[in-house]
């Protein structure tokens, strides 16, 4: 075997383990937010960074490897290693519905967050206008009424 087909599939290799672990990474997230266990959602967004920036890194390697973006799945394919380039292309396309969802369950979350507090800034009393609409002017100490 030559060196750049085996360096190649080092590279592959790496990136399928990486995918492996941030695919984790994305499964602790999604039961964080669904468990509203926000401590934990921090823990695993910091994780998922670094193991980004792995696959990132990687990513950059094989395209030194390969000799640059031009037709590098024709390149890697000519080698020989189409199947792992397919299989780790499957594994991003993974991770990237897995992100979109977490990103949806974080956007409903945020907005029942939203609407809880938009409910109990109601029950402080009543919203007073001003006369040019602005609010939160609070009691203009007029007394309308004497009992």
């Amino acid at each position: 075997m030559n060196p750049d087909h085996e360096a190649l599939r080092r590279n592959l290799d790496a990136q399928q383990v990486a995918a492996e672990a941030l695919d984790q990474l994305l499964q602790r997230e999604r039961e964080a937010i669904l468990a509203r266990n926000w401590q934990a959602l921090l823990e695993s967004s910091r994780s998922k960074e670094v193991a980004v920036g792995r696959l990132q890194a990687l990513q950059a390697e094989l395209r030194g490897l390969a000799g640059g973006d031009r037709d590098l799945p024709a390149r890697i394919d000519a080698l020989g290693l189409g199947a792992e380039r397919q299989r780790l292309k499957d594994a991003a396309e993974r991770l990237q519905r897995a992100n979109r969802e977490s990103r949806t369950l974080l956007q409903h979350a945020q907005a029942r967050i939203g609407a809880a507090l938009q409910v109990l800034q109601r029950g402080a009393g009543p919203a007073l206008y001003g006369r040019h609409g602005q609010t939160g002017i609070g009691r203009t100490g007029r007394v309308l009424a004497a009992a």
